[in-house]
C-alpha cells in the first residue's frame, strides 16, 4: 500500500486511479488546447505582420498616388495658366494686327488721293509740256524732262503697288455706295494724254451710284479703258461709249468700242 501513484495508476488496481485518469486527461487537453492556442496564436501574429506589412505598402501606394495626384493638378494648373497666357498673346498679336491692318488701309486711302495726284499732275504737265514746248527745249531739257516723267512714273507704279500690298489682308471689304460716274471721271482722267495722243474720246451718260468695293471698281475700268487704248485700230480714231441700265438687285455696264 505504500507504492507510488503512478505503479498504481499503471497497474489500475488503485482506489484514486479514476479521479487521477481525469485528471490527466483533462491536463492532456489542457496541454493540447494551449498547443493550439499558442499555434493559432502564432498564426494570428504571422496574419497581423502580413497585414501590417500590407497596410503599410497600401499606404504606400496611397501616399505616391497621392503625390501623383498633385502633381497632375499642378500640372493642369500650370497648363492652363500657359493656355491662358498664350489665348491673352493671341489676343493682343490680333488687336495688333488689326490696328496695323486699319493703319494700312489709310495709308492707302491717303496713297489713292494725296499721293497719286499730285503724281498724276507732274506726269500730265510733264507730257504737255513735252508736247507743246518740245521743238524751241534743247537736248538737255529733254533729257531732264524725259527724266521727271520716268521718275514720276516709278514712284507711281510704287505707289500703285503699296495700294495693291495694303489690299492683301483687306480683300473682302464692306460694300459702299459708290458712284460710277465720278470713277469712270478718274480713270478718263488718267488716260488724258493717250487719249489726246490717238484721237479718242470716252463716252457715257449718267452712270448711277451702286454699292460695291470702290478699289475694285477702279480697277475694272482703268483696265478695260487701258485695253482699249492699247488694242485700238490702227486708223480709226479710239471712241468707247458706256451704257448703264439699273436693275432691282444688279447694274448692267455694257461698253462698246
Amino acid at each position: 500500500q505504500n507504492r507510488p501513484l503512478s505503479d498504481s495508476v499503471i497497474e489500475g488496481d488503485h482506489p484514486l486511479f479514476p479521479l487521477y485518469k481525469s485528471i490527466f486527461s483533462m491536463q492532456t487537453f489542457a496541454q493540447q488546447q494551449l498547443a493550439r492556442e499558442s499555434d493559432q496564436r502564432t498564426k494570428l501574429q504571422q496574419s497581423n505582420a502580413n497585414l501590417l506589412t500590407i497596410v503599410d505598402q497600401l499606404s504606400t501606394q496611397v501616399e505616391t498616388l497621392g503625390r501623383n495626384v498633385e502633381d497632375e493638378k499642378a500640372r493642369r494648373v500650370e497648363s492652363e495658366v500657359a493656355a491662358n497666357e498664350l489665348v491673352e498673346e493671341l489676343n493682343s498679336i490680333v488687336e495688333e494686327l488689326t490696328r496695323s491692318n486699319e493703319e494700312l488701309e489709310r495709308f492707302a486711302q491717303i496713297a489713292s488721293h494725296d499721293l497719286q495726284e499730285p503724281l498724276r499732275k507732274i506726269i500730265t504737265f510733264g507730257e504737255r509740256l513735252k508736247t507743246i514746248a518740245g521743238p524751241s527745249l534743247s537736248q538737255q531739257a529733254h533729257e531732264y524732262l524725259d527724266r521727271m516723267i520716268a521718275a514720276s512714273g516709278r514712284m507711281r507704279h510704287l505707289v500703285y503697288g503699296l495700294l495693291l500690298y495694303s489690299r492683301v489682308s483687306n480683300q473682302r471689304m464692306p460694300f459702299a455706295e459708290v458712284d460710277l460716274r465720278e470713277i469712270v471721271d478718274q480713270v478718263k482722267d488718267e488716260f488724258t494724254i493717250h487719249l489726246e495722243q490717238c484721237q479718242g474720246n470716252i463716252l457715257y451718260d449718267d452712270l448711277p451710284t451702286i454699292e460695291g468695293d470702290r478699289w475694285q471698281l477702279y480697277q475694272m475700268f482703268f483696265h478695260l479703258v487701258d485695253n482699249a487704248v492699247k488694242f485700238k485700230h490702227p486708223e480709226r480714231p479710239l471712241q468707247l461709249m458706256l451704257e448703264s441700265q439699273l436693275g432691282e438687285i444688279n447694274c448692267r455696264i455694257r461698253i462698246i468700242d
